[in-house]
């Protein structure tokens, strides 16, 4: 395992390790020539009947629905190159966030199943690690915009056309890369379009409220307003033209927007459109991008675009200083630029994981920062939306938090994947706060 970023789960079994079969990819989730250590291995990543990830290298007989599903990507796509030592993909199940952290770019812990390194992988097997991925809203942000670009192709799903993973590091040093899919729990295929930009809408409205916008006023684009519209009426908001109103009553889906009850709805774009709105507002971050995530960029082979409209200095102790614009590259499709020199030592990224501080606040739904919360102890558990309870977080995602969360911080809170119910079909998903059982009476 990777050191630094990844953590494994106290109570993981050791399962032995095994060597994936090309018969048992039902459908294919990404398409990707790894170069490592001077050789080329065409991976195929995808997910069994069970919906586990597995990897294969070809040539390899795959069965006729994934060979179907390659065929139609490669009709249209690239094979994404990742030139990188060791590769890893990650099944993402849950997010934490905790309250109390300072800054926009807050720490963000990913919890879900790892399977790897590849390529050795292939020869000598692998087994689902479980455990947490520190990683950062930013980087977590620009992963997605970077999966979007490099997303996995179908003809035809139930979730959109495409897969998108996010492209992260997972060890300081940065030789290793782990692809991270936001999947769809029992999803009919691999398509995750609709989960892939909740996502990007939550963090995204959560760093921007960090960076003092108002999102009452300038709420963050949605894939789907009409469904978007449809939570607000049912939760008892009165849509008047441009503009959601609550009436008034207690409502916990109208904490979340304005204090006032009144606020602009988005406007809806496409999932592609992500990739530049997301990129003008990391600019806004200090010090963005990162140089290790510029030197990401280049395994990866991506190369941001310039913002198209200059975006507001963000104040840094107390003066303004301009964001920083990403270069203008000229590249070659399917040609990878040369690779950065190795970052020194003192420049390479650090652990977002500190037992002084308190870990990743996440704030979904676009919601302005949680207000402490109270030591009364709920008699229910939360719930979003009247009807639909939250689900409980897995025993060994608990464990890993009572592990690096201090007695005296607020109790952390998960969020994590659900299929909706059928009033909200669209959305697939409805990504929620998760309360403990041992937080009830």
């Amino acid at each position: 395992m990777p050191t630094g970023l990844f953590v494994p789960s106290p109570l993981a079994e050791q399962a032995e390790p095994r060597v994936d079969d090309a018969q048992d990819i039902y459908d294919i989730v990404a398409a990707v020539s790894l170069q490592s250590l001077g050789r080329e291995t065409k991976l195929v990543i995808g997910l069994d009947i069970g919906r586990v990830i597995r990897v294969v290298a070809l040539p390899a007989e795959l069965s006729a629905r994934a060979r179907a599903q390659l065929h139609a990507h490669e009709k249209t796509r690239a094979w994404q190159v990742i030139r990188a030592e060791e590769l890893y993909v990650l099944d993402v199940q849950a997010v934490e966030k905790q309250p109390d952290t300072p800054g926009a770019d807050d720490p963000l812990f990913l919890y879900g199943v790892l399977r790897g390194p590849y390529p050795e992988g292939l020869r000598d097997g692998v087994r689902g690690v479980e455990g947490q991925l520190a990683s950062r809203r930013g980087e977590l942000l620009d992963g997605l915009i970077t999966g979007i670009q490099w997303a996995f192709h179908y003809e035809s799903g139930h979730y959109g056309t495409r897969c998108v993973h996010a492209s992260l590091p997972i060890d300081v040093g940065g030789d290793a890369v782990v692809l991270a899919f936001p999947l769809v729990p029992m999803g009919d295929d691999g398509s995750n379009e609709p989960v892939a930009a909740q996502v990007i809408y939550d963090v995204l409205g959560a760093m921007r409220a960090d960076l003092g916008d108002d999102l009452a006023e300038q709420p963050v684009q949605v894939l789907d307003r009409a469904a978007y519209e449809r939570e607000l009426t049912t939760a008892g908001w009165t849509i008047k033209g441009d503009t959601a109103v609550h009436s008034g009553g207690k409502s916990r889906f109208a904490s979340l927007f304005a204090p006032s009850r009144k606020q602009k709805l988005p406007r809806e774009v496409k999932l592609d459109d992500y990739v530049m709105i997301v990129h003008e507002q990391l600019c806004r971050l200090p010090g963005w991008p990162e140089p290790a995530r510029s030197a990401l960029h280049a395994r990866i082979g991506v190369t941001m675009p310039r913002p198209r409209t200059p975006t507001p200095p963000i104040p840094v102790h107390g003066r303004a200083e301009p964001p920083p614009v990403p270069a203008r590259t000229r590249t070659t499709p399917g040609v990878l630029p040369p690779l950065p020199p190795p970052l020194p030592p003192a420049a390479r990224p650090r652990p977002p994981t500190n037992p002084g501080l308190p870990p990743p606040p996440f704030t979904p739904r676009n919601r302005r920062p949680t207000p402490p919360i109270s030591s009364g102890k709920r008699k229910t558990p939360r719930t979003v939306m009247p009807g639909l309870t939250a689900p409980t977080p897995k025993e060994w995602i608990k464990e890993l938090i009572a592990d690096h969360t201090p007695p005296d911080r607020p109790r952390s809170r998960v969020v994590t994947p659900r299929a909706t119910g059928t009033s909200f079909p669209e959305w697939v998903l409805d990504f929620i706060d998760v309360e403990f059982p041992d937080d009830k009476k």
